[in-house]
């Protein structure tokens, strides 16, 4: 499983305890502000508990963050830069028709933030990593695109632990398990259908979306 502990001086997160078993898709949502993102970049290793600890399966990591990082060539060097690979494996189903030649430009500046989180989703689908972490992976993404990423996506689950951030309850609802954070803690812990029953944050903010 996939454990982490972090309560700074001046708390983002406090007294927090995660723990997902392997081959398992979770997803964490909760408002703006909550520590969605400082939980993953603490399970990441981008940032560090002061007290508590950091237990991991393995040292191999995946990490798709918000504003994915790129490195000037091409698309498709940049998703091989998971492996130091020059060929290229079997490509995922989302990627089909998507031209890996073209050069990204400075910091993926030629691409726009749909097409940089596929490049950052392929690098994340050639790694060796078993724990993926995701950080709003298909925000900038169409919604057909985005449908056809997270079909494939939780087809991965087998031998991995997968926790995906997120503000699209929709997205959430798919999962095998739903962890909702509220001002720095995990406020609820579940499956979709039962949070939606429950009188909580998460059936509130379920509320809205549909309303939306």
């Amino acid at each position: 499983g996939l454990g982490a502990f972090y309560t700074p001086t001046k708390p983002v997160l406090d007294g927090i305890t995660v723990r997902i078993p392997q081959g398992q898709a979770a997803a964490l949502v909760g408002l703006t502000g909550s520590g969605k993102t400082t939980l993953l970049d603490t399970l990441a290793g981008l940032r560090y508990p002061q007290r508590g600890f950091l237990s991991l399966p393995s040292p191999h990591i995946g990490y798709v963050t918000q504003e994915p990082i790129l490195f000037f060539g091409s698309a498709a060097e940049n998703a091989n830069y998971a492996r130091g690979r020059k060929d290229w494996p079997a490509r995922p189903t989302f990627l089909e028709g998507f031209n890996f030649r073209v050069p990204v430009g400075r910091s993926g500046s030629a691409l726009s933030g749909g097409q940089r989180q596929l490049v950052a989703m392929a690098r994340l689908s050639v790694s060796d990593s078993t724990v993926w972490l995701l950080d709003e992976p298909t925000s900038a993404m169409d919604a057909e695109t985005e449908r056809t990423v997270m079909d494939w996506l939780l087809t991965q689950k087998k031998g991995r632990i997968i926790l995906m951030a997120t503000h699209k309850l929709s997205l959430a609802a798919r999962f095998d398990r739903i962890l909702v954070l509220h001002h720095g803690r995990i406020v609820q812990d579940g499956t979709h259908d039962q949070l939606v029953k429950e009188d909580g944050l998460y059936q509130r903010l379920w509320r809205l979306q549909e309303v939306i």
